[in-house]
């Protein structure tokens, strides 16, 4: 998605996400000790890497986004034969939650020093979900949640979106990130709710990093679909808007213009006169803001009028701004070719 204006890393926090799903209970720790290891294991947090830096940079060389390596030892796991009734029951509810097997739950559990929540986290953003074959659905998606949220806060901000953006290994202007908050139904540039970020995984059937990674190109490639283009090319105005604005502000616009009708993936719906366009507004409409009746309509004037306007009806009732860039494109080349 375009940088949003005026977004500062860390900056200010927005609208209020939705409420955490309930029942998602804390497993209590064990009265005895797991194994001798397990007293030593490495906090989940340590392994993504500190709110600042960068989790995919911590695979090194060579690692895919979004899969993180430590240099730590990896936690014995203790042996079934050893458990207390209290880890017993931590491992069913394990278990219950991933769909895992005894052995990748004992691991998990030991990694996370026998915290349920914090081992099923631990399941579904190491990568260990893939590797076993979960799809772990709704609470799989809550698990990455909870991996950008913001600390002491309930969405992910801009801080979470670029880390997000980072696992995935894409840039945050990247059109495709447009394209998933279209499918989550995001409301706010930079920032999703936990309804916005679990709901959309899910429907998208790509509730892992690996899943949806894989699911990219895919996305991109929608936008080459009419049907689909129209429905983001209107999701994308109320997603730029500031809040408590009702219309978008004029660099916001060009910034939507120029990402989804100059992009590669854009197919058909990609349009030659962007930058005339750009131009013509920078230039008679300055700092005022685009109307959504004018955003919404360009989009049916540039796949119903030719490039060259031979066939533009001067009689349709077409935004004032958009009759006088038909005016101002025609009065250049007429001057382009007199010169």
């Amino acid at each position: 998605m375009p940088p949003k204006k005026g977004a500062a890393k860390g900056g200010g926090k927005g609208k209020a996400a939705a409420t955490p799903a309930k029942g998602r209970g804390r497993g209590k720790k064990a009265e005895e000790p797991p194994s001798e290891a397990a007293a030593d294991a490495p906090h989940p947090e340590a392994a993504n890497g500190a709110a600042g830096s960068s989790p995919s940079s911590a695979g090194g060389a060579g690692s895919p986004p979004g899969v993180v390596h430590t240099t730590q030892t990896k936690v014995k796991a203790p042996a079934l034969s050893k458990l207390n009734k209290a880890q017993k029951a931590m491992l069913s509810e394990f278990r219950s939650a991933t769909g895992a097997s005894d052995k990748v739950g004992l691991e998990c559990l030991a990694e996370a020093q026998f915290d349920v929540e914090k081992a099923v986290d631990h399941f579904f953003t190491s990568g260990a979900a893939d590797q076993a074959g979960s799809r772990g659905g709704r609470r799989a998606a809550e698990a990455l949640y909870r991996r950008y949220k913001e600390p002491g806060e309930e969405h992910i901000g801009v801080d979470g979106v670029q880390r997000f953006c980072e696992d995935l290994g894409v840039e945050p202007a990247d059109i495709v990130m447009l394209v998933i908050s279209y499918h989550m139904g995001a409301a706010v540039m930079c920032e999703y709710s936990q309804e916005e970020f679990v709901s959309g995984l899910v429907k998208l059937g790509a509730e892992t990093l690996a899943r949806l990674r894989a699911k990219l190109p895919e996305l991109r490639a929608s936008l080459a679909k009419p049907d689909t283009f129209r429905a983001v090319y209107a999701f994308a105005y109320d997603f730029s808007r500031e809040k408590g604005q009702k219309c978008v502000q004029l660099d916001s616009a060009v910034g939507m213009w120029r990402l989804l009708l100059e992009s590669p993936h854009a197919g058909p719906n990609a349009w030659p006169l962007v930058e005339d366009w750009v131009g013509f507004l920078e230039a008679r409409h300055a700092n005022r803001a685009i109307a959504k009746d004018t955003w919404q309509q360009l989009l049916d004037f540039i796949r119903s009028v030719k490039p060259d306007f031979s066939n533009f009806d001067e009689n349709s009732a077409w935004p004032y701004l958009l009759d006088e860039f038909v005016e101002h494109m025609r009065e250049k080349r007429a001057a382009g070719a007199t010169a």
